[in-house]
């Protein structure tokens, strides 16, 4: 018959629980958002290269570039953006949403988790 954890297990469970969701999560969200603007940019960057070489080539033969050309371009940056902003506005509210964490809430969850695990 499997048996409950005992106490420290549960209060040193609780407490590193605790301390990684308060403490830890929202020090590397506010840290990795730069990171994750930066490989945003990168990406657009790369995803606007066809457009821009198909731009450079037309100009070149004296013609001008294709509407649709533009259009790829304004979607990418747009989209580029939005996302750039939706993923900044979820990790902020991540962050609230820890920082205001409860301590019970965190030690009911963890405790329930860990009784669950063992049986």
């Amino acid at each position: 018959m499997p048996t409950l954890p005992d106490l420290t297990v549960l209060f040193a469970a609780d407490v590193l629980a605790f301390s990684l969701l308060r403490y830890v999560l929202p020090r590397l969200l506010r840290a990795g958002r730069e990171p994750a603007r930066q490989s945003a940019a990168l990406v657009c960057a790369v995803l606007l290269l066809p457009e821009l070489l198909y731009t450079r080539q037309a100009r070149r033969h004296g013609r001008p570039p294709h509407r649709a050309a533009h259009d790829y371009g304004a979607l990418v940056t747009t989209t580029a953006v939005w996302a750039c902003n939706s993923l900044t506005g979820v990790a902020e509210g991540v962050v609230r949403a820890c920082t205001g964490l409860h301590w019970g809430v965190v030690a009911l969850a963890t405790t329930g988790g860990l009784i669950w695990l063992t049986t």
